[in-house]
Order: structure tokens, then C-alpha cells, then sequence
């Protein structure tokens, strides 16, 4: 077994205050993190970054608070999850995408929004990557894109048979 963990993060800065506006929970990111091999993929404005764990929770404003929502789950899933996610390392981000999620921009951008499997949000990677993980923690939504940081939050909150904790 291996444990996977969900993190959904919750911000101080300006563009995270608007996301958490935008869907109207306190949250305004997430991330996954490869624990037993100490590692975390987000989606950023840069793309898919790769980071370690001790590094990333040592970068984060001091008023940064993380959820955290861990799964035992088996190896070969674990690993189809994790080749997933090194598979997106150089896939960019998603701004159109994220545009959806600020109320003032919502109507414009819903019909500019075209499908590109290959640049995501992080809620929409943190989902495609516990899929693959074949875990039953998945915001279920028609179309994966939709899912906000606060549905997520709302999700691991909900969640049964998991390890959750906060860290502030």
C-alpha cells in the first residue's frame, strides 16, 4: 500500500481571495502529493511544477492553512497515478479555464473556454490524478473542468475511510 494525499489549500494573496470569491468557499487551491516519495504536483501559472514536500510547505505565506485528505491505496495504483501525473509535467495552465471560477468574467469566458486535455487548473488535475488513482474521492461533476478548489473542500470534509487533518 501507498498513501496518496489530497491537499487544498486556503491563501492570503489577492488572486486567491478572488478565487475564493469566485466559489464561495475558503479556499483557493489544491495540489496532490505523492507521499511516500515525497513529492507534490500543482498546477500553477507556469504549468504542472514538481516540487518537494519540505520545500513546499517552507514557501508558503505563514497564514497559508492546508487540508489534508490521505488514502492508503495499492501500489500499482499509486504508480499509475504518479506516471500520470510526471506524464503532465510540462502541460501549461489553464487561465481561460480558471476564468470560469471569477463570478464578473463567468458569462464571457464560458463561451471562449475550448477543450485542451493538456492544460489544466489545479482542481481539475487534483481530480484527473486521484482518478487514475482509482480512489472513490472524486467531486463527481459532468465534466471534470468544473470542479472548483471549494468542491473539493467540500468533498474531503465528507469523505469516509480517509485520514484528514489541517495544518495552519
Amino acid at each position: 500500500m501507498r498513501i496518496l494525499t489530497g491537499l487544498i489549500i486556503q491563501s492570503p494573496s489577492r488572486i486567491s481571495k478572488a478565487i475564493q470569491l469566485g466559489n464561495m468557499r475558503p479556499v483557493n487551491h489544491a495540489a496532490v502529493e505523492f507521499t511516500d516519495d515525497n513529492i507534490i504536483f500543482e498546477a500553477v501559472s507556469k504549468g504542472i511544477q514538481v516540487i518537494n514536500t519540505y520545500e513546499w510547505f517552507h514557501t508558503r505565506s505563514p497564514k497559508t492553512v492546508v487540508h489534508h485528505v490521505s488514502f492508503n491505496i495499492p501500489k500499482e495504483q499509486y504508480k499509475e497515478a504518479l506516471d500520470f501525473a510526471w506524464s503532465c509535467e510540462k502541460d501549461k495552465y489553464s487561465f481561460i479555464t480558471l476564468t470560469t471560477f471569477l463570478p464578473f468574467l463567468r458569462s464571457i469566458t464560458n463561451r471562449l473556454v475550448k477543450e485542451d486535455d493538456r492544460a489544466w487548473i489545479c482542481s481539475e488535475f487534483f481530480e484527473a490524478v486521484f482518478r487514475k488513482a482509482k480512489t472513490n474521492f472524486v467531486h463527481l461533476k459532468t465534466k471534470p473542468d468544473d470542479v472548483s478548489p471549494g468542491d473539493l473542500f467540500d468533498s474531503i470534509r465528507m469523505e469516509m475511510g480517509a485520514y484528514y487533518k489541517t495544518e495552519y
